[in-house]
Protein backbone atom coordinates (compact mmCIF):
# COMPACT_ATOMS: atom_id res chain seq x y z
CA UNK A 1 0.00 0.00 0.00
CA UNK A 2 1.44 3.35 -0.99
CA UNK A 3 0.36 7.01 -0.83
CA UNK A 4 -0.84 8.55 -4.09
CA UNK A 5 1.01 11.73 -4.94
CA UNK A 6 -1.64 13.02 -7.33
CA UNK A 7 -4.00 15.22 -5.38
CA UNK A 8 -6.54 15.38 -8.21
CA UNK A 9 -7.46 11.72 -7.85
CA UNK A 10 -10.16 10.71 -5.46
CA UNK A 11 -8.30 7.63 -4.22
CA UNK A 12 -5.34 8.60 -2.08
CA UNK A 13 -4.03 5.04 -1.66
CA UNK A 14 -4.20 1.77 -3.58
CA UNK A 15 -3.25 -1.88 -3.20
CA UNK A 16 -1.43 -3.92 -5.85
CA UNK A 17 -1.63 -7.71 -6.00
CA UNK A 18 1.14 -9.82 -7.55
CA UNK A 19 1.48 -13.58 -7.91
CA UNK A 20 5.26 -13.30 -7.58
CA UNK A 21 5.16 -12.06 -3.96
CA UNK A 22 3.26 -13.68 -1.09
CA UNK A 23 1.49 -11.63 1.53
CA UNK A 24 3.94 -10.28 4.14
CA UNK A 25 6.84 -11.91 2.26
CA UNK A 26 10.33 -10.46 2.13
CA UNK A 27 11.56 -12.56 -0.82
CA UNK A 28 9.83 -13.11 -4.13
CA UNK A 29 9.00 -16.59 -5.32
CA UNK A 30 11.93 -16.56 -7.72
CA UNK A 31 14.36 -15.30 -5.06
CA UNK A 32 13.15 -17.96 -2.59
CA UNK A 33 13.52 -20.73 -5.18
CA UNK A 34 17.05 -19.55 -5.99
CA UNK A 35 17.97 -19.48 -2.28
CA UNK A 36 16.63 -23.02 -1.93
CA UNK A 37 18.67 -24.15 -4.94
CA UNK A 38 21.91 -22.66 -3.58
CA UNK A 39 21.43 -24.20 -0.14
CA UNK A 40 20.24 -27.59 -1.40
CA UNK A 41 22.07 -28.15 -4.68
CA UNK A 42 25.27 -26.19 -4.11
CA UNK A 43 25.37 -26.90 -0.33
CA UNK A 44 26.01 -23.27 0.57
CA UNK A 45 25.57 -22.14 4.19
CA UNK A 46 22.24 -20.47 4.94
CA UNK A 47 24.00 -17.59 6.69
CA UNK A 48 26.07 -16.76 3.63
CA UNK A 49 23.07 -16.78 1.29
CA UNK A 50 21.17 -14.59 3.75
CA UNK A 51 24.05 -12.09 3.84
CA UNK A 52 24.10 -11.84 0.04
CA UNK A 53 20.33 -11.24 -0.14
CA UNK A 54 20.35 -8.79 2.77
CA UNK A 55 17.86 -10.75 4.91
CA UNK A 56 18.02 -12.69 8.16
CA UNK A 57 18.83 -16.38 8.56
CA UNK A 58 15.23 -17.47 9.14
CA UNK A 59 14.01 -15.73 5.99
CA UNK A 60 16.26 -17.90 3.83
CA UNK A 61 15.54 -21.01 5.91
CA UNK A 62 11.79 -20.52 5.56
CA UNK A 63 12.27 -20.24 1.80
CA UNK A 64 14.28 -23.48 1.80
CA UNK A 65 11.54 -25.23 3.76
CA UNK A 66 8.80 -23.85 1.53
CA UNK A 67 10.40 -24.74 -1.80
CA UNK A 68 12.43 -27.78 -0.67
CA UNK A 69 9.76 -29.81 1.13
CA UNK A 70 7.77 -30.60 -2.04
CA UNK A 71 10.96 -31.67 -3.80
CA UNK A 72 11.94 -34.03 -0.99
CA UNK A 73 8.44 -35.49 -0.63
CA UNK A 74 8.05 -36.10 -4.36
CA UNK A 75 7.60 -39.88 -4.78
CA UNK A 76 9.18 -39.78 -8.22
CA UNK A 77 12.46 -38.39 -6.90
CA UNK A 78 13.81 -41.81 -5.88
CA UNK A 79 11.74 -44.50 -7.49
CA UNK A 80 12.25 -48.19 -6.75
CA UNK A 81 15.31 -49.12 -4.67
CA UNK A 82 16.81 -52.61 -4.54
CA UNK A 83 20.01 -51.91 -2.54
CA UNK A 84 19.80 -49.66 0.52
CA UNK A 85 22.78 -48.29 2.45
CA UNK A 86 22.44 -47.23 6.10
CA UNK A 87 25.15 -45.36 7.97
CA UNK A 88 25.37 -42.85 10.81
CA UNK A 89 27.27 -39.58 10.84
CA UNK A 90 28.00 -36.85 13.37
CA UNK A 91 25.57 -34.11 12.34
CA UNK A 92 26.27 -31.57 15.10
CA UNK A 93 29.26 -31.55 17.41
CA UNK A 94 28.82 -31.46 21.16
CA UNK A 95 29.03 -28.20 23.09
CA UNK A 96 28.01 -26.95 26.52
CA UNK A 97 24.32 -26.97 25.56
CA UNK A 98 23.88 -30.43 24.02
CA UNK A 99 25.79 -33.67 23.34
CA UNK A 100 26.83 -34.83 19.90
CA UNK A 101 23.78 -35.13 17.65
CA UNK A 102 23.90 -38.02 15.19
CA UNK A 103 21.94 -38.54 12.01
CA UNK A 104 21.33 -41.73 10.04
CA UNK A 105 21.65 -41.47 6.27
CA UNK A 106 19.82 -43.78 3.87
CA UNK A 107 21.27 -44.03 0.36
CA UNK A 108 20.38 -45.82 -2.84
CA UNK A 109 23.60 -47.78 -3.43
CA UNK A 110 22.97 -48.30 -7.15
CA UNK A 111 21.93 -44.75 -8.07
CA UNK A 112 24.21 -43.19 -5.39
CA UNK A 113 21.42 -40.83 -4.29
CA UNK A 114 20.65 -39.74 -0.75
CA UNK A 115 17.10 -40.87 0.05
CA UNK A 116 16.52 -39.44 3.50
CA UNK A 117 18.17 -38.35 6.75
CA UNK A 118 16.84 -39.58 10.09
CA UNK A 119 17.67 -37.74 13.29
CA UNK A 120 19.39 -40.07 15.75
CA UNK A 121 21.19 -43.39 15.40
CA UNK A 122 19.15 -45.59 17.72
CA UNK A 123 17.20 -48.67 16.70
CA UNK A 124 13.89 -46.92 17.42
CA UNK A 125 14.75 -44.10 14.98
CA UNK A 126 15.43 -46.47 12.10
CA UNK A 127 12.43 -48.68 12.95
CA UNK A 128 10.17 -45.61 12.93
CA UNK A 129 11.41 -44.64 9.47
CA UNK A 130 10.80 -48.11 8.03
CA UNK A 131 7.33 -48.18 9.57
CA UNK A 132 6.33 -44.84 8.02
CA UNK A 133 7.71 -45.74 4.58
CA UNK A 134 5.50 -47.18 1.84
CA UNK A 135 5.01 -50.93 2.31
CA UNK A 136 5.38 -51.72 -1.40
CA UNK A 137 8.54 -49.63 -1.64
CA UNK A 138 10.02 -51.42 1.40
CA UNK A 139 9.13 -54.79 -0.10
CA UNK A 140 11.21 -54.02 -3.19
CA UNK A 141 14.46 -53.66 -1.20
CA UNK A 142 16.60 -56.77 -1.60
CA UNK A 143 19.95 -55.81 0.01
CA UNK A 144 20.73 -53.58 3.02
CA UNK A 145 24.36 -52.62 3.81
CA UNK A 146 25.22 -51.38 7.30
CA UNK A 147 28.16 -51.13 9.65
CA UNK A 148 28.68 -53.42 12.66
CA UNK A 149 26.14 -51.66 14.88
CA UNK A 150 23.61 -53.69 16.81
CA UNK A 151 21.21 -50.73 16.73
CA UNK A 152 20.96 -50.95 12.93
CA UNK A 153 20.47 -54.70 13.00
CA UNK A 154 17.64 -54.30 15.49
CA UNK A 155 16.15 -51.27 13.74
CA UNK A 156 15.78 -53.06 10.41
CA UNK A 157 13.42 -55.59 12.00
CA UNK A 158 10.68 -56.45 11.27
CA UNK A 159 10.04 -54.44 8.10
CA UNK A 160 13.29 -55.42 6.33
CA UNK A 161 13.69 -58.99 7.55
CA UNK A 162 13.26 -60.22 3.99
CA UNK A 163 16.31 -58.28 2.72
CA UNK A 164 19.86 -59.66 2.65
CA UNK A 165 21.97 -57.81 5.18
CA UNK A 166 25.58 -57.03 4.30
CA UNK A 167 28.31 -55.88 6.67
CA UNK A 168 30.31 -53.09 5.05
CA UNK A 169 33.93 -54.26 4.38
CA UNK A 170 35.40 -50.93 5.46
CA UNK A 171 33.81 -51.17 8.91
CA UNK A 172 34.78 -54.84 9.27
CA UNK A 173 38.45 -54.04 8.63
CA UNK A 174 38.21 -51.03 10.94
CA UNK A 175 37.15 -53.33 13.78
CA UNK A 176 40.42 -55.22 13.30
CA UNK A 177 42.39 -51.97 13.23
CA UNK A 178 40.76 -50.83 16.46
CA UNK A 179 41.68 -54.10 18.12
CA UNK A 180 45.30 -53.58 17.08
CA UNK A 181 45.33 -50.01 18.39
CA UNK A 182 43.89 -51.08 21.74
CA UNK A 183 46.55 -53.74 22.22
CA UNK A 184 49.33 -51.39 21.15
CA UNK A 185 48.23 -48.67 23.59
CA UNK A 186 47.89 -51.14 26.47
CA UNK A 187 51.33 -52.69 25.88
CA UNK A 188 52.78 -49.19 25.58
CA UNK A 189 51.44 -48.21 29.02
CA UNK A 190 52.44 -51.49 30.64
CA UNK A 191 56.04 -51.49 29.38
CA UNK A 192 56.92 -47.78 29.52
CA UNK A 193 54.33 -46.39 31.93
CA UNK A 194 53.11 -43.55 29.71
CA UNK A 195 51.26 -42.84 26.51
CA UNK A 196 52.96 -43.04 23.15
CA UNK A 197 55.74 -40.57 22.44
CA UNK A 198 57.64 -39.96 19.26
CA UNK A 199 60.73 -41.80 20.52
CA UNK A 200 58.83 -44.92 21.61
CA UNK A 201 59.25 -47.98 19.34
CA UNK A 202 55.55 -48.92 19.13
CA UNK A 203 54.44 -45.35 18.57
CA UNK A 204 56.87 -44.91 15.69
CA UNK A 205 55.44 -47.89 13.81
CA UNK A 206 51.75 -47.27 14.54
CA UNK A 207 50.98 -46.37 10.91
CA UNK A 208 53.01 -49.26 9.54
CA UNK A 209 50.97 -51.63 11.70
CA UNK A 210 47.70 -50.37 10.22
CA UNK A 211 48.91 -50.55 6.63
CA UNK A 212 48.21 -53.63 4.56
CA UNK A 213 51.01 -56.19 4.59
CA UNK A 214 51.08 -56.34 0.79
CA UNK A 215 51.61 -52.57 0.64
CA UNK A 216 54.77 -52.58 2.76
CA UNK A 217 58.14 -52.56 1.06
CA UNK A 218 61.26 -54.17 2.51
CA UNK A 219 62.29 -51.04 4.41
CA UNK A 220 58.86 -50.60 6.00
CA UNK A 221 58.59 -54.28 6.88
CA UNK A 222 62.03 -54.25 8.53
CA UNK A 223 61.15 -51.12 10.53
CA UNK A 224 57.95 -52.72 11.76
CA UNK A 225 59.68 -55.95 12.82
CA UNK A 226 62.42 -54.03 14.64
CA UNK A 227 59.82 -51.94 16.48
CA UNK A 228 57.95 -55.05 17.55
CA UNK A 229 61.19 -56.69 18.71
CA UNK A 230 62.02 -53.74 20.98
CA UNK A 231 58.58 -52.61 22.19
CA UNK A 232 56.54 -55.84 22.24
CA UNK A 233 58.21 -58.19 24.73
CA UNK A 234 55.33 -60.74 24.89
CA UNK A 235 54.31 -60.61 21.20
CA UNK A 236 50.83 -59.32 22.03
CA UNK A 237 50.94 -56.57 19.42
CA UNK A 238 52.27 -59.05 16.89
CA UNK A 239 49.29 -61.33 17.58
CA UNK A 240 46.87 -58.43 17.12
CA UNK A 241 48.58 -57.53 13.84
CA UNK A 242 48.20 -61.10 12.59
CA UNK A 243 44.53 -61.07 13.59
CA UNK A 244 44.01 -57.82 11.67
CA UNK A 245 45.67 -59.27 8.59
CA UNK A 246 43.51 -62.41 8.82
CA UNK A 247 40.42 -60.18 8.68
CA UNK A 248 41.76 -58.34 5.64
CA UNK A 249 42.48 -61.60 3.83
CA UNK A 250 38.74 -62.34 3.74
CA UNK A 251 38.28 -59.52 1.22
CA UNK A 252 41.34 -60.35 -0.88
CA UNK A 253 39.43 -63.15 -2.62
CA UNK A 254 36.27 -63.09 -4.71
CA UNK A 255 35.41 -66.75 -4.13
CA UNK A 256 32.64 -67.10 -1.50
CA UNK A 257 33.89 -70.55 -0.41
CA UNK A 258 37.45 -69.34 0.06
CA UNK A 259 36.18 -66.28 1.94
CA UNK A 260 34.14 -68.50 4.27
CA UNK A 261 37.18 -70.70 4.95
CA UNK A 262 39.40 -67.69 5.69
CA UNK A 263 36.79 -66.14 7.95
CA UNK A 264 36.32 -69.36 9.93
CA UNK A 265 40.09 -69.63 10.41
CA UNK A 266 40.22 -66.02 11.62
CA UNK A 267 37.36 -66.62 14.07
CA UNK A 268 38.96 -69.80 15.42
CA UNK A 269 42.35 -68.14 15.83
CA UNK A 270 40.96 -65.03 17.54
CA UNK A 271 38.59 -66.76 19.94
CA UNK A 272 41.37 -69.12 21.11
CA UNK A 273 43.90 -66.35 21.74
CA UNK A 274 45.04 -65.42 25.25
CA UNK A 275 44.78 -61.66 24.63
CA UNK A 276 41.40 -60.27 25.68
CA UNK A 277 41.12 -57.73 22.86
CA UNK A 278 41.77 -60.41 20.22
CA UNK A 279 39.15 -62.71 21.76
CA UNK A 280 36.63 -59.86 21.64
CA UNK A 281 37.43 -59.41 17.94
CA UNK A 282 36.75 -63.11 17.37
CA UNK A 283 33.34 -62.88 19.06
CA UNK A 284 32.43 -59.88 16.91
CA UNK A 285 33.38 -61.69 13.71
CA UNK A 286 31.42 -64.75 14.80
CA UNK A 287 28.33 -62.66 15.54
CA UNK A 288 28.42 -60.99 12.11
CA UNK A 289 29.60 -64.00 10.08
CA UNK A 290 26.52 -64.19 7.84
CA UNK A 291 26.55 -60.46 7.07
CA UNK A 292 30.30 -60.46 6.36
CA UNK A 293 30.08 -63.32 3.87
CA UNK A 294 27.02 -61.74 2.18
CA UNK A 295 29.33 -59.15 0.63
CA UNK A 296 30.88 -61.78 -1.68
CA UNK A 297 27.43 -62.87 -2.87
CA UNK A 298 25.94 -59.41 -3.46
CA UNK A 299 28.97 -57.14 -3.94
CA UNK A 300 27.23 -54.40 -1.91
CA UNK A 301 29.14 -51.99 0.30
CA UNK A 302 28.53 -48.71 2.07
CA UNK A 303 30.98 -46.79 -0.11
CA UNK A 304 28.29 -44.55 -1.69
CA UNK A 305 26.82 -43.93 1.75
CA UNK A 306 30.17 -42.73 3.09
CA UNK A 307 30.57 -40.38 0.12
CA UNK A 308 27.14 -38.75 0.50
CA UNK A 309 27.65 -37.01 3.83
CA UNK A 310 25.35 -34.18 4.97
CA UNK A 311 26.16 -30.85 3.39
CA UNK A 312 26.92 -29.26 6.74
CA UNK A 313 29.74 -31.74 7.38
CA UNK A 314 31.06 -31.90 3.83
CA UNK A 315 31.40 -28.13 3.56
CA UNK A 316 32.69 -27.17 6.98
CA UNK A 317 35.66 -25.44 5.35
CA UNK A 318 33.35 -23.00 3.56
CA UNK A 319 31.84 -21.66 6.75
CA UNK A 320 33.28 -18.41 8.11
CA UNK A 321 35.46 -18.89 11.17
CA UNK A 322 35.61 -16.57 14.16
CA UNK A 323 39.08 -16.11 15.55
CA UNK A 324 39.25 -17.40 19.11
CA UNK A 325 40.25 -14.97 21.83
CA UNK A 326 43.44 -16.08 23.51
CA UNK A 327 43.28 -16.43 27.29
CA UNK A 328 45.26 -13.76 29.12
CA UNK A 329 47.89 -14.93 31.64
CA UNK A 330 47.27 -14.46 35.34
CA UNK A 331 48.48 -11.29 37.04
CA UNK A 332 52.12 -11.50 38.00
CA UNK A 333 52.79 -14.56 35.85
CA UNK A 334 55.68 -14.42 33.38
CA UNK A 335 54.56 -13.97 29.78
CA UNK A 336 54.35 -17.17 27.76
CA UNK A 337 56.46 -17.15 24.64
CA UNK A 338 56.88 -19.71 21.91
CA UNK A 339 60.58 -20.01 21.33
CA UNK A 340 60.25 -21.61 17.91
CA UNK A 341 58.22 -18.61 16.69
CA UNK A 342 60.23 -15.88 18.36
CA UNK A 343 62.85 -14.15 16.22
CA UNK A 344 66.39 -13.93 17.69
CA UNK A 345 67.31 -10.47 18.98
CA UNK A 346 69.67 -8.39 16.85
CA UNK A 347 73.37 -8.45 17.65
CA UNK A 348 73.30 -4.83 18.86
CA UNK A 349 70.56 -5.40 21.47
CA UNK A 350 73.07 -6.64 24.05
CA UNK A 351 76.73 -5.75 24.52
CA UNK A 352 77.65 -9.44 24.84
CA UNK A 353 75.58 -10.68 21.91
CA UNK A 354 77.24 -13.35 19.78
CA UNK A 355 76.93 -13.94 16.05
CA UNK A 356 74.77 -16.82 14.85
CA UNK A 357 77.83 -18.89 13.94
CA UNK A 358 79.26 -18.52 17.44
CA UNK A 359 75.91 -19.45 19.02
CA UNK A 360 75.72 -22.59 16.94
CA UNK A 361 79.27 -23.49 17.90
CA UNK A 362 78.38 -23.20 21.59
CA UNK A 363 76.22 -26.30 21.30
CA UNK A 364 79.38 -28.33 21.61
CA UNK A 365 81.99 -29.67 19.23
CA UNK A 366 80.42 -33.14 19.27
CA UNK A 367 76.83 -32.08 18.61
CA UNK A 368 77.01 -32.40 14.83
CA UNK A 369 78.90 -35.69 15.10
CA UNK A 370 76.30 -37.09 17.51
CA UNK A 371 73.53 -36.03 15.16
CA UNK A 372 75.18 -37.85 12.28
CA UNK A 373 75.49 -41.01 14.37
CA UNK A 374 71.77 -40.97 15.21
CA UNK A 375 72.37 -40.12 18.89
CA UNK A 376 70.22 -37.54 20.67
CA UNK A 377 71.83 -34.95 22.98
CA UNK A 378 71.42 -35.43 26.72
CA UNK A 379 68.08 -34.02 27.91
CA UNK A 380 66.45 -34.27 31.31
CA UNK A 381 69.10 -36.51 32.84
CA UNK A 382 68.82 -39.17 30.15
CA UNK A 383 71.55 -40.52 27.95
CA UNK A 384 70.69 -41.57 24.41
CA UNK A 385 72.34 -44.82 23.39
CA UNK A 386 72.29 -46.52 20.03
CA UNK A 387 70.31 -49.76 20.05
CA UNK A 388 69.06 -52.38 17.64
CA UNK A 389 66.07 -50.11 16.92
CA UNK A 390 68.48 -47.32 15.96
CA UNK A 391 69.56 -49.26 12.92
CA UNK A 392 66.71 -47.61 10.99
CA UNK A 393 67.77 -44.08 11.92
CA UNK A 394 66.02 -44.05 15.31
CA UNK A 395 67.13 -44.28 18.92
CA UNK A 396 65.87 -45.23 22.35
CA UNK A 397 66.53 -42.91 25.29
CA UNK A 398 67.47 -44.67 28.56
CA UNK A 399 68.19 -43.18 32.00
CA UNK A 400 71.76 -42.20 32.78
CA UNK A 401 73.60 -44.48 35.19
CA UNK A 402 76.29 -42.36 36.80
CA UNK A 403 79.45 -44.01 35.56
CA UNK A 404 78.43 -43.98 31.88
Amino acid sequence: MALCRRRLRDAKTWTEHSDHVDAQAVLTQRAGAEACRQVGEEARPVSRVAAELGVCWWTVMNAVIEHGTPLVDDPGRIGAVTQLGVDETSFLSANRLHPTIYATGLVDLEAKVLIDMVEGNAAADLRRWTTNADADWIAGIEVVATDLAESFRAGLSPKLDHATRVADPFHVVRVGNRCLDKVRRRVQNETLGHRGRKVDPLYRIRKLLLAGEERLDDRGRNRMLLGLRVGDPHDEVLGAWLAKESVREVYLTDDPRAAALLLDKAIAGCTGDVVEEIRSLGHTLSSWRTEILAHHATGASNGPTEGLEPSGQAHQALRPRVQEVRALPAAGAPPRRRCHLAEPPPATSHPNALPSQTRRAEKGPGAEREKDLGVSPNRGGATARPSSYAGCGEYVSVPSSGGI
